[in-house]
């Protein structure tokens, strides 16, 4: 929710949901309420809140409108380390990716990022499941906080590789302009990337706001 517009109707819904309820709902309480789903797009919002009018006989808090949209922090892990797996072994870390998941981003670097992630589709189960257990980890504390910056884009050796020569280096050059977006159903999407700077500046991680 990030248009003026969006308040109306997320007010609307809200109050909805507090008069079915039998809440007491403060503008100052709306406003935080707002502020705390600001990050959702408005149409999973107001379904939400629709959910919880349906499901719920006590005024959700945030934290629990946010779980009826994007499901338990544990399932959402989950599901990320699968998308993680399945983008290793079929996508391969020589390409640029976009899991449009800043928790996921943000995870990956922590474990060393996505290029040094190769390894994870030659592991044993024994090995894999203490990688697992260190994504999880690290994927349910940045759900919670995310750093102050994370990548929007993961960079493959491709593009890395052929920056870093300004040029120069040949091998995957079909590849180097390319990212490959990934969807939580595991689907993907191919987009034209930006040009990959030799350096990275600053400007080249987003910022969490």
């Amino acid at each position: 929710m990030r248009h003026p517009e969006d308040v109306d109707a997320f007010v609307t819904e809200l109050g909805k949901t507090a008069e079915l309820l039998g809440e007491a709902v403060s503008e100052a309480r709306t406003l935080l309420y707002f502020e705390a789903l600001s990050d959702l797009p408005l149409e999973a919002v107001l379904a939400g809140l629709v959910a919880a009018r349906r499901t719920r006989t006590f005024f959700p808090k945030p934290a629990e409108v946010r779980e009826a949209i994007l499901g338990a922090p544990d399932d959402r892990a989950a599901q990320a380390w699968l998308r993680l797996l399945t983008a290793v072994e079929t996508i391969g870390t020589g390409e640029s990716v976009d899991f449009a998941d800043p928790a996921l981003h943000a995870a990956i670097e922590a474990m060393g990022g996505w290029r040094e992630l190769w390894s994870l589709a030659r592991l044993g189960p024994k090995e894999l499941s203490f990688q697992r257990r260190d994504f999880t980890q690290l994927y349910l504390a940045f759900l919670a906080r995310l750093p102050d910056r994370v990548p929007p884009v993961l960079v493959g050796d491709y593009a890395a590789h052929n920056a870093l020569t300004r040029g120069a280096w040949t091998r995957g050059l079909d590849h180097v302009d390319f990212v490959h977006v990934i969807g939580e159903d595991g689907g993907t999407m191919v987009r034209k990337a930006l040009p990959v700077p030799a350096t990275a500046p600053d400007d080249f991680l987003l910022d969490k706001g």
